[in-house]
């Protein structure tokens, strides 16, 4: 079987309130003689190392058609929350003596991340091109289905969607697929026969820049590993179900002859000068969209981002900065202490943000971030000011690398994102940190293992939070139905009120596939407002 096995895995559920919301988005075609809009202003992300230096992170033309995007909220007991989220996003892990984690024995984090993204771009390639029924099948089945279906719902804000450094011939730096995945690499080995003489490299055209990205056409001996040619193939089918009209995506997703279709076929059959001509006709098609206007104009009219692109996104960047430094981010590990390395994935991270209520006006901030998954994954998908801190030397720097990975990467998908500040620190001992949540909406802190001694200080470090400030944690900082009284009035918990959720299935960290309870604490001083009015009353009589 391939990278796009149909599997029928459901996504995270979470138990409390079941919404469905209907959403309605209208991508306009370009015009011919309309100019293209003027580029939104956008925040750039930027890395702040512990020394102070900064880098920023920061006409095919067809009839309108109206695609309806059926969602459902993270809580809605049979959503999959995320989409992909499938995936990725990561912070810090801590471990207790008393609660250690359990090492991951089974599927890697990137495995993991690959997995949730083939539940959910489902492709026909391993069926008979000559199984008539099935055909008619994949059609029904095209009709009805959507990708889009799963997005982050915030209503009332409008989102800048087209990444300003975008459309124009301005250089990038990304990790392109060749330089993480060739014959030299090791591991891997040439997919198609060599007996024609043709090239290993082909180039894949972007929707947002110029810039063309190479892959070598190779395969890895591990099938947890990246596979350049399932990557093409994702890729393609992403940019048709996220960034097109359905007109407009039909050369590719046609189920009979699409561009995609074809794609796996002669992948499938290894007919390899075959597979290169539908890649370059995938290319051209890409490449005069994005001259014409046609792509940004579709970005522009998105209302939201599709979960699915958001989580592609996130996993590229993952894959070609985070997965060949994952082992040397767990040697830094000191097991028993505050210092244990562990990644939230997107499904959870996602349906984590929509109940905390994250908006492109939030302020997000992690503490413990990581190799900086969450951060990046509030500020892709959310468009949010997003900051993280993270004391481990080797997953800041990694963060760093995947901040500036996510830069560029961004900016080839035409994607906008909100500004990403990572430090490498304390969050204890982190001015900026200490001034960015004075601001902050909502607040991440991964404390599965932290020691009783290190959740205590928390608290004291959040008195400084604002009133209505979310705190996301994965053990209770405060009991559920806390009533102040005459012994406990002086107890800062006064000042916190706290929803227990418990997420199922697998796909939510990355040490179990287990289900596992998270907390929302919302930072609330009206309830000791209100004890202290009352106990004055009968000393002023």
């Amino acid at each position: 079987m391939s990278f796009f096995n149909q599997f029928h895995k459901k996504g995270t559920n979470i138990t409390k309130v079941s919404e469905t919301i209907k959403v309605t988005r209208t991508l306009v075609p370009a015009s011919k003689t309309a100019k293209p809009s003027p580029p939104p202003s956008s925040r750039e992300p930027r890395y702040v190392s512990s020394n102070g230096s900064t880098a920023t992170v920061t006409n095919i033309s067809q009839p309108s058609r109206k695609r309806k995007l059926q969602s459902s909220r993270a809580d809605t007991p049979n959503s999959s929350g995320s989409g992909s989220s499938s995936v990725y996003f990561s912070a810090d892990v801590r471990s207790s003596s008393s609660t250690p984690i359990k090492k991951q024995k089974s599927r890697t984090t990137l495995a993991k991340r690959t997995l949730e993204l083939e539940n959910r771009l489902s492709s026909s390639e391993d069926e008979s091109d000559n199984n008539s029924e099935m055909s008619d099948l994949r059609r029904k089945s095209r009709a009805s289905r959507s990708l889009e279906s799963d997005v982050t719902i915030y209503s009332g804000e409008k989102r800048n969607m087209v990444n300003p450094d975008s459309f124009t011939d301005r250089p990038l730096r990304i990790v392109d697929a060749r330089s993480i995945a060739n014959l030299s690499t090791g591991g891997y080995k040439l997919y198609f026969s060599q007996d024609l003489g043709l090239p290993t490299d082909v180039s894949l055209h972007h929707v947002g820049s110029p810039l063309t990205e190479k892959y070598s056409l190779v395969i890895p001996d591990d099938l947890d590993e990246f596979r350049p040619i399932d990557d093409i193939s994702a890729t393609v089918e992403t940019v048709a179900k996220c960034l097109m009209t359905d007109d407009q995506a039909e050369a590719i997703l046609n189920e009979e002859n699409g561009i995609l279709r074809r794609l796996n076929r002669f992948k499938n059959t290894k007919k390899q000068r075959d597979y290169m001509c539908v890649l370059k006709e995938y290319n051209v098609l890409v490449r005069d969209m994005r001259k014409n206007g046609t792509m940004k104009h579709n970005i522009e009219n998105l209302e939201v981002l599709p979960s699915t692109l958001v989580d592609y996104i996130l996993t590229q960047c993952y894959q070609r900065v985070v997965s060949k430094e994952a082992k040397l981010v767990k040697e830094d590990e000191k097991a028993f202490t505050d210092n244990v390395y562990g990644e939230l994935l997107g499904p959870l991270l996602r349906q984590m943000f929509q109940k905390a209520g994250l908006r492109p006006s939030s302020v997000f901030v992690d503490l413990g971030s990581g190799v900086g998954n969450a951060v990046l994954h509030a500020a892709l998908e959310y468009g949010c000011e997003s900051w993280g801190v993270e004391m481990m030397a080797r997953a800041a720097k990694v963060a760093e690398n995947q901040a500036k990975e996510f830069k560029y990467r961004t900016r080839l998908w035409g994607i906008n994102t909100g500004s990403v500040t990572l430090k490498h620190a304390s969050f204890f001992n982190c001015d900026d940190i200490d001034a960015a949540m004075k601001r902050a909406d909502v607040l991440l802190v991964n404390n599965f293992a932290f020691q009783a001694k290190t959740n205590d200080q928390l608290v004291l470090k959040f008195l400084d939070l604002k009133d209505g400030a979310k705190i996301i944690s994965l053990k209770p900082f405060v009991e559920a139905g806390r009533v102040i009284n005459d012994r406990n009035c002086g107890d800062p918990l006064n000042n916190f009120r706290s929803e227990t959720f418990e997420a199922f299935s697998g796909g939510n960290v990355s040490w179990t596939d287990s289900s596992l309870k998270w907390y929302l604490t919302t930072v609330d001083r009206e309830p000791v407002r209100s004890y202290w009015k009352q106990a004055e009353r009968p000393r002023r009589r």
